[in-house]
């Protein structure tokens, strides 16, 4: 009984001292736990696959019947990335204030997908209330850590299942939150 007792002592004051050493509080290096990581996992979901508040659609004609006309739409032509001799496929892009939109475009079926968007502007309400505005705190608190950090100021959080590797990043200036920006995996 008492080797348990000496074994949880030493256990507990390793990791007080592991935290003192580090230069924060036990609390602040507590890992989250499992039940904790699975809301992370879902809202990062959420976020990445619901993305608004309202129905954005998944392809242009959709999209402009959903927020109307943008101020510019570019069309490009690219050669598809599995027949680049054969098949030419298209990249639209609908530019609104405050919002962008990347459609990929496979012609051959007439397959219309979502490749990339960002948000700059209030206007379009984000899912969980992660709007233009929003703190760092906040962004941590809905999603846990990022899992990719760049720099301060950017915060990446990847699929959480692994897979693709579709990711939602948001960009902060002052703490708060100036840019959000979807990329997803076209194959």
């Amino acid at each position: 009984m008492l080797t348990i007792i000496l074994i949880l002592l030493i256990g507990i004051s390793s990791y007080t001292l592991g935290a003192l050493i580090s230069g924060c509080s036990e609390k602040e290096r507590a890992v989250p736990e499992k039940a904790e990581l699975d809301v992370y996992k879902e809202r990062i979901e959420q976020l990445l696959y619901d993305r608004f508040d309202f129905e954005l659609g998944h392809s242009v004609n959709e999209i402009i019947k959903t927020l109307g006309r943008p101020k510019h739409i570019q069309v490009e032509k690219i050669k598809n990335f599995h027949h680049p001799d054969e098949i030419v496929d298209e990249i639209h892009r609908l530019y609104y204030d405050g919002l962008y939109v990347e459609i990929y475009k496979a012609t051959t079926d007439n397959k219309e997908m979502l490749q990339a968007l960002s948000v700059t502007s209030n206007r379009f309400k984000v899912k969980l209330g992660l709007n233009i505005g929003t703190t760092k705190t906040e962004i941590k608190k809905a999603l846990g850590n990022p899992s990719i950090s760049s720099s301060n100021d950017i915060w990446d959080y990847g699929n959480p299942s692994g897979g693709y590797p579709d990711i939602v990043k948001f960009f902060f200036e002052n703490d708060r939150v100036t840019k959000i920006e979807w990329s997803y995996w076209i194959d």
